[in-house]
């Protein structure tokens, strides 16, 4: 009953998470805390009693689990933030995309590439779609301290495909991440810690990749329709961005929630240097799951008989892949089509090809393992492990 949860989050934001679960145990029915325990997320609390939660960090969480060892249950398991209405408007906006995009070049044409591909390149893309998120699971583990049982971890990304990947900015890989090193026992501040490093460590990947690949690619001379804009309205604009930025860095807000997290996690990516198997399990796995992912771009590349550079396809799936999830949209949809047929076709590529390409790998290494991620997800729901 959400009012007793209210009432508790209340209570604990302004005597401490201790002292609120030790009055509402005295004071009230263990069936009723129970219920109330269910209520303690964010998506089941209205916005004012979310912001009195915020005030201090973790508060929602250790009222979690202070009243589940009080009662002695287990902490409830993660439910979807996938709702009916957040799978209807994700079709629409895919169907707008995916349906807008082959008019840049010709419907009728796309869809004549399309029955000529060649099925075994696009059986190599959808392979590739699954070795990522192993690949993904390795890296997983080379964020936690603890060690992380494989199967299980691995099992958790593919039920993320479906949590992560129809939310915006991937809230749902975030939160059934931990939510599953909660269960292993885990306290909730290290476990968002874990889903951090995670996250951080890619992104450091992805970054450096991306700076050796331009170079080297462009060093080449692939990117032969790349026109960089010059002149003083890059320049202003440039310089605005960059005052802008460090007009948010320097403020209270910028500070407490970019600059403290930031180095935080920086320091934790420095320790992980200190143990070489949990770096080349962070970095190798996050760097396996960026080039793999990209390796089913130019296998869908492949399928429709195009001449292009398998590396520079790869570092420009790397470049959109990063970019297009910035963007708050589930998946990156939109965003990250938007700038793989930028890349593709400052490389050259055909118009014809690059759509095609690019609509075939989303589909069948991006969106198609969502597909057996809810069978996962259910799964790991029904055994207590989510």
């Amino acid at each position: 009953m959400p009012s007793v949860a209210e009432a508790l989050v209340s209570l604990a934001a302004a005597v401490g998470t201790e002292r609120a679960v030790r009055s509402a145990i005295g004071a009230l029915p263990a069936e009723q805390l129970a219920a109330a325990l269910r209520n303690l997320v964010p998506l089941a609390l209205p916005r004012r009693i979310r912001n009195q939660a915020q005030r201090g960090r973790f508060l929602l969480a250790e009222l979690r689990e202070t009243l589940a060892d009080g009662l002695g249950r287990p902490i409830p398991g993660f439910r979807s933030p996938v709702r009916p209405i957040t799978v209807i408007g994700l079709l629409l906006i895919a169907a707008a995309v995916y349906l807008l995009l082959p008019e840049l070049s010709s419907m009728g044409e796309v869809l004549t590439a399309v029955q000529h591909a060649n099925w075994a390149w696009l059986a190599v893309a959808i392979v590739t779609g699954f070795v990522a998120i192993l690949l993904s699971s390795i890296s997983v583990q080379g964020s936690s301290r603890i060690p992380l049982p494989f199967w299980r971890t691995f099992l958790v990304q593919m039920a993320a495909a479906f949590t992560g990947r129809t939310t915006p900015g991937g809230a749902g890989f975030f939160g059934i991440n931990v939510v599953y090193m909660e269960r292993l026992g885990l306290r909730r501040p290290l476990a968002v810690g874990v889903t951090l490093l995670n996250q951080a460590g890619t992104g450091a990947v992805a970054f450096v990749v991306a700076v050796i690949g331009v170079f080297a690619v462009g060093l080449s001379g692939t990117f032969t329709n790349l026109s960089i804009p010059t002149g003083w309205p890059v320049l202003v604009g440039t310089a605005a961005v960059v005052v802008l930025a460090a007009a948010v860095i320097a403020s209270p807000f910028g500070r407490r929630r970019i600059v403290a997290p930031s180095l935080e996690v920086g320091r934790e990516l420095v320790e992980t240097l200190r143990h070489p198997v949990r770096a080349l399990q962070l970095f190798g796995g996050a760097l396996g799951y960026l080039v793999v992912s990209g390796l089913g771009l130019a296998a869908s590349l492949a399928a429709l008989h195009s001449d292009f550079s398998w590396t520079a396809v790869t570092v420009v799936f790397i470049i959109g892949n990063t970019l297009g999830h910035l963007v708050p949209s589930p998946g990156g949809l939109g965003a990250v089509e938007a700038v793989l047929l930028a890349g593709l076709g400052a490389m050259g590529v055909p118009a014809t090809a690059a759509i095609t390409g690019v609509l075939i790998s989303r589909l069948l290494t991006y969106w198609l393992p969502v597909l057996p991620g809810i069978a996962v997800f259910r799964y790991l729901q029904h055994r207590g492990l989510i």
